[in-house]
Parts: structure tokens; C-alpha cells; sequence
């Protein structure tokens, strides 16, 4: 291995594509808050605990981290404003079935958005599923507007972004 190829954890630490976004790490997460909220529910009830709750709130906070650190940044905000919706659940003892259905198709399209990235339309339908009535808190036009080219900048550049195929990585 040679000393350039070698990361020494400073500001230079990975190529530019090692740093563009990679939709695994955060789809690993995604996965797993999936799980979590429809995994946790079996029989007739679909109201979840407190306990639960407490579990999916944390998840939602590390899935924004994962986000973040991707460049997904829109993303990551939506994760924590998801979590701030979440949070009093909490203290109340559960998340009622509506929110868990909600949560649920959030998942769904959030999975959408991240693995077809170039299609406009799963962005918009992400935003739009923000806009249901079980969230309590729409989003103007224009701020529909700005979350919709804010989750497609990262994408935008990663495919401008040259893909390096030579054998010596330079």
C-alpha cells in the first residue's frame, strides 16, 4: 500500500468520491428504522410503547447523523424534524397507529428516494407524504419548493462528479 493511498485521518482523508454520498450507509439505517416500526407491532394493535418510541426516536437521530455525514444534508434535516414530531411521543407513553402508518410510508418513500436518486418525482412524493395530516405541521409552497431542490443538490453533484476507472487511482 502506498503512503498516498493510505488515509491519515486529516482534511484530505478519501477522494472526492470516497466523500460523495453513498446511499448504503444510510440505507442500512433506513432499513433498520423499517424494521423497527413495523417489525414491533404484531396482533391487532398497532399503537407502539413509550420504550419503542424512545428506540425509533434514536434511530431517527442517528439515520440524520448517517445523512449528514453522507452530504445528504436536506435529508438529514427531515430525519430530525421527524424527531422533534416524534419526541413528545415519548412522554405521552406511545406512538398511536396513525403516526406509525405515517412514519411507515415516510419509510417507504425515504427507501424510494435514496435508491433512485435521479428520478425528481420520489423527492417530491417524500415531501408530499411530509404534508399528511397526521404530522400536524405542512409545509408552505415555498418552503416545498426549497426541501425539493435541497434533497436533489447532493445527487446533482455526484453524477456531475467523473468516475476515476484507471488502475492506479489517480
Amino acid at each position: 500500500m502506498s503512503k498516498d493511498s493510505r488515509s491519515d485521518g486529516g482534511d484530505n482523508a478519501g477522494s472526492a468520491a470516497e466523500r460523495s454520498f453513498s446511499p448504503f450507509q444510510v440505507l442500512i439505517r433506513l432499513q433498520y428504522l423499517r424494521s423497527q416500526i413495523c417489525g414491533w407491532v404484531r396482533g391487532p394493535g398497532s399503537d407502539l410503547t413509550g420504550k419503542d418510541t424512545e428506540e425509533i426516536l434514536f434511530t431517527l437521530r442517528g439515520l440524520a447523523a448517517t445523512a449528514r455525514t453522507t452530504g445528504v444534508d436536506a435529508y438529514a434535516a427531515i430525519c430530525l424534524h421527524l424527531a422533534e414530531l416524534i419526541e413528545p411521543l415519548v412522554r405521552v407513553g406511545g406512538m398511536p397507529g396513525a403516526i406509525r402508518r405515517a412514519l411507515t410510508g415516510w419509510a417507504d418513500r425515504s427507501d424510494r428516494y435514496l435508491r433512485h436518486p435521479r428520478d425528481p418525482s420520489h423527492a417530491a412524493q417524500l415531501i408530499e407524504q411530509l404534508n399528511h395530516p397526521e404530522w400536524a405541521s405542512p409545509f408552505s409552497r415555498d418552503e416545498q419548493g426549497v426541501l425539493f431542490r435541497a434533497l436533489r443538490a447532493p445527487f446533482a453533484r455526484c453524477f456531475a462528479m467523473p468516475v476515476n476507472t484507471s488502475p492506479d487511482g489517480g
